[in-house]
């Protein structure tokens, strides 16, 4: 089951092209074939690259640790729980860095992240989600789950 994942570099995107550079043709290639299910990037306040995906356990491990034996330095995180349970919202947090160049892939990425949302939801955690801020404040996504769950 693919996870949600945000990855913090420490490098700008541009920086980071140079340090792709210095893989072997065997990382380049290994990397190249991991495919998440969709990703949203771009570059933070401070100029360091950030990564969200949805992406296997399997993968995101295999591409850290390539990352790792060339010291290319990186924070994965996986955020799944925190998405699920509304503790990050992707809208407010993210929407600053969508602009016209990026806006196509913030939706798309956008519109799997709910996919993904609603394939991993279960009534409980929607029922949590009711006792701490009613039915009038779910997400679509969650109203959608206990619409089709009623049915």
């Amino acid at each position: 089951m693919n996870r949600l994942y945000e990855i913090k570099f420490t490098k700008s995107s541009f920086e980071l092209d140079k340090e792709y550079e210095r893989l072997s043709d065997h990382e380049k290639v290994d990397i190249t074939n991991m495919t998440p299910d969709s990703f949203f990037d771009f570059n933070d306040n401070q100029s360091c690259y950030r990564l969200y995906l949805i992406f296997s356990p399997i993968d995101i491990e295999r591409y850290s640790k390539i990352l790792n034996s060339n010291f290319i330095r990186h924070d994965a995180i996986n955020i799944s729980d925190k998405v699920l349970e509304n503790k990050i919202c992707f809208d407010s947090e993210l929407r600053p860095f969508v602009n016209a160049l990026n806006r196509f892939k913030w939706n798309s990425f956008k519109i799997k992240v709910d996919e993904w949302i609603y394939d991993n939801l279960d009534i409980d955690l929607v029922l949590d989600r009711i006792g701490q801020c009613g039915m009038e404040n779910l997400r679509p996504v969650e109203k959608k789950f206990l619409r089709n769950f009623q049915n």
